[in-house]
């Protein structure tokens, strides 16, 4: 049996199992994971033959709120990635990403684009498995850059002793964090 785990339900495309809380999943053949804050435990992780994460973001940003830190760095491309879970996160073989320009104007912006492509991948993924396939790598990519967590989001929130074209850039790319803005 295929589970799918998200917290956007409506946007699952094919007929199996779907779960918005880790207390959904009851394990079986294969679980995907798709735009959900939930981490899921090695306990939960044991219940399934195989399980893969769907990162709305390019291996190159592995962690959370990667949309911001591409929109800090000025990136000109993105992507979402399709890996196998492992009992730490964003650390699995990837098996495809699939990047895309950023044409968005805000992180944002981005954040929609990339979890549209993520059920893009997320649909498309499941139905290879459903009609018996077992998804391969197509190459030897590997997670890069630095795992940022929702903690190093708000430190760069500080603009103590920063120029103001750093503050600004800071400002931009961190859009949404407004309540965690510092300034002297």
């Amino acid at each position: 049996m295929l589970t799918i785990l998200t917290n956007k339900p409506d946007r699952v495309s094919v007929d199996c199992k779907v779960a918005t809380t880790a207390d959904d999943l009851s394990g079986g053949d294969t679980l995907i994971a798709c735009c959900t804050g939930v981490i899921v435990s090695p306990e939960i992780l044991a219940r399934y033959r195989q399980a893969y994460n769907i990162h709305p973001a390019p291996n190159t940003y592995p962690g959370r709120d990667p949309h911001h830190w591409a929109f800090y760095d000025g990136v000109k491309s993105y992507g979402v990635t399709l890996h196998r879970m492992t009992e730490k996160v964003d650390a699995g073989e990837i098996i495809k990403v699939i990047e895309f320009p950023i044409t968005q104007n805000t992180p944002g912006e981005l954040r929609v684009e990339a979890d549209r492509r993520a059920f893009d991948l997320l649909n498309a993924t499941a139905r290879e498995i459903l009609s018996g396939q077992t998804p391969k790598s197509e190459s030897r990519v590997e997670w890069r850059g630095p795992k940022r967590s929702r903690r190093d989001l708000i430190a760069m929130c500080d603009f103590s002793n920063l120029r103001p074209e750093e503050v600004d850039r800071r400002k931009a790319a961190f859009q949404g964090f407004e309540p965690h803005f510092k300034e002297v």
